[in-house]
């Protein structure tokens, strides 16, 4: 990557241990690229629900309105219904608006989020 990037994964808490040990280890390996992982709590539906694919816009927004960042918020593809809304019938580009912040919705596997920044670069 040829200019510094930052990026937040957004994740429940079911799987944020995970992202964090194996996935942002081995991203912020990669030269001017810095990732970090947001865990969202899940407010709509209740803490006992950890899954990201159940996570809302409204939960993100609140959880991230107060955290100033350039980071780019990373959200999986399964945060997102057939329809390409949140739950909560909120929409990717809602979401940014609202926290002034580029998003990226990318497939499970971080292949794609790989590719997507050496793209960028």
């Amino acid at each position: 990557i040829s200019h510094q990037q930052s990026l937040a994964l957004i994740t429940g808490r079911l799987a944020a241990p995970i992202i964090e040990k194996y996935i942002v280890t081995e991203l912020n390996k990669i030269d001017n690229l810095t990732v970090s992982t947001k865990t969202i709590k899940n407010n709509f539906y209740g803490e006992t629900i950890t899954v990201t694919g159940l996570l809302t816009g409204q939960d993100i927004y609140e959880q991230l309105r107060n955290q100033k960042s350039d980071d780019i918020l990373v959200l999986p593809v399964n945060s997102l219904n057939y329809d390409g809304l949140f739950l909560d019938n909120w929409t990717p580009e809602k979401l940014s608006q609202k926290l002034n912040r580029q998003i990226k919705i990318i497939d499970d596997d971080f292949l794609s989020l790989f590719i997507a920044q050496q793209a960028a670069s």
